[in-house]
């Protein structure tokens, strides 16, 4: 009976953990990524440019800088998918677990996973007109790294004048 007890507090800890360490990532990732296109914007002189800090809308200002429009909108729109699911997740099902949890939980995922390559072409068509050298490099370190260092080389990159705005 101990031995149960403590297999499952290990579980329930390592899960706290990974949202935890999730969490602090999807900050950081946040963080970083405002910044980047509050700069971008702030060169460009718009007015406007604390819109970088809203949620989920500064994915379709970092499609604009990377010149894919419709992929922010995409983003955005699959997010607040997300959101909504996740909200049900929470209302219906908080205490039970039936197959239509699992089929939910499989498409959040489904959905995280085609954000993320939607995340990573914005990544390489903002790196491409940066520099032409090692993007494919770049592109394929974030996805061994799942997106870690997507935000970091953006705010690195974030006061090149290649990446700025158009009209």
């Amino acid at each position: 009976m101990f031995i149960i007890i403590s297999m499952m507090l290990s579980i329930l800890i390592f899960f706290i953990i990974a949202v935890i360490c999730i969490s602090i990532y999807a900050l950081l990732q946040y963080i970083f990524d405002s910044i980047f296109i509050y700069k971008i914007m702030k060169k460009k002189n718009k007015k406007n440019a604390m819109i970088s800090w809203i949620p989920y809308y500064n994915k379709v200002i970092l499609a604009k800088i990377a010149k894919k429009k419709l992929f922010g909108w995409i983003i955005f729109v699959l997010h607040l998918i997300c959101v909504f699911l996740l909200i049900v997740l929470n209302i219906l099902f908080h205490d039970t677990l039936t197959s239509l949890f699992e089929i939910i939980i499989i498409i959040i995922a489904m959905l995280e996973v085609i954000i993320f390559i939607l995340n990573m072409v914005l990544f390489h068509k903002i790196m491409k007109r940066v520099t032409n050298k090692y993007v494919d490099l770049l592109v394929l370190l974030n996805v061994f790294t799942l997106g870690i260092f997507r935000s970091i080389i953006l705010f690195m990159v974030r006061d090149n004048d290649k990446i700025l705005i158009d009209e």
